[in-house]
């Protein structure tokens, strides 16, 4: 009676966790397919390290984050409204390689850092913790997987993947696994159950399939909302930019 009660038990947490699992939706946003006009950032371009000290001027220790950001700060960012708002802001700060830090009218911190290639990054201290970093090129958003070494792009609250485009076929990131989907935003299949060793996903942490070299990350949220990636960023800033020193080692 024991071993009965303990094996129902077991049962019942097993189909809690699956319930608290969440399934792809069978339709998204249409997407934007890449053109040769589009500025793709090369694969081997590294992130920034996190900022040393804080919004506050303080030291911190907040470690990057492997999730992909979600849609609550990118809108932000892809107001065209506020666009000449975060230019501004960042046309003074003209010294390469330092942490300017921001704070928008809605009360978001965020970090400018343009690193030795001239690229323009902006980073955000999570909701849930984590600091994640955003490549502004090509006007759009990116955002580096740090497993699946795929470079996303922010289009109409997701992120797409950019390499291995097909006419009328797209691969599209959903909490932390890959689907490939048509151009009407249709979902077709999960890229980790096809066999091709493209994602591994589980609840939790990242899994990855060492044998493709590819890899998903389970748990991830933050998909779905509206905003337009196309479009430009931009956010007021509060009494203009704090440089910070720059850490050692960044690109």
């Amino acid at each position: 009676m024991k071993n009965f009660l303990v094996i129902c038990l077991m049962g019942a947490l097993a189909a809690s966790a699956w319930a608290g699992t969440s399934a792809a939706p069978s339709k998204v946003h249409w997407p934007y397919f890449l053109g040769a006009q589009d500025k793709v950032p090369r694969k081997s371009l590294a992130c920034p390290d996190v900022p040393p000290v804080g919004p506050d001027g303080q030291a911190w220790d907040v470690q990057a984050s492997i999730k992909p950001p979600g849609p609550k700060v990118l809108d932000q960012f892809s107001s065209p409204a506020l666009f000449e708002e975060i230019q501004r802001a960042r046309t003074p700060e003209t010294q390469i390689q330092r942490f300017y830090w921001h704070t928008t009218a809605r009360g978001l911190h965020y970090c400018h850092f343009q690193d030795l290639e001239g690229n323009h990054w902006y980073g955000w201290e999570s909701a849930g913790g984590g600091f994640n970093w955003v490549l502004w090129k090509g006007h759009r958003f990116w955002w580096h997987d740090p497993f699946a070494s795929h470079w996303l792009y922010y289009f109409q609250g997701y992120w797409w993947r950019s390499d291995g485009q097909q006419p009328h076929l797209i691969q599209v990131c959903l909490d932390g696994e890959y689907y490939a989907c048509d151009a009407q935003g249709n979902i077709l299949k999960d890229m980790g159950q096809d066999g091709s060793g493209d994602i591994i996903s589980a609840p939790g942490r990242y899994q990855g399939d060492r044998r493709g070299g590819h890899g998903g990350h389970g748990g991830h949220g933050g998909q779905g909302g509206q905003g337009n990636g196309a479009s430009n960023p931009g956010q007021p800033s509060q009494g203009g930019g704090q440089a910070a020193p720059a850490a050692p080692g960044n690109p």
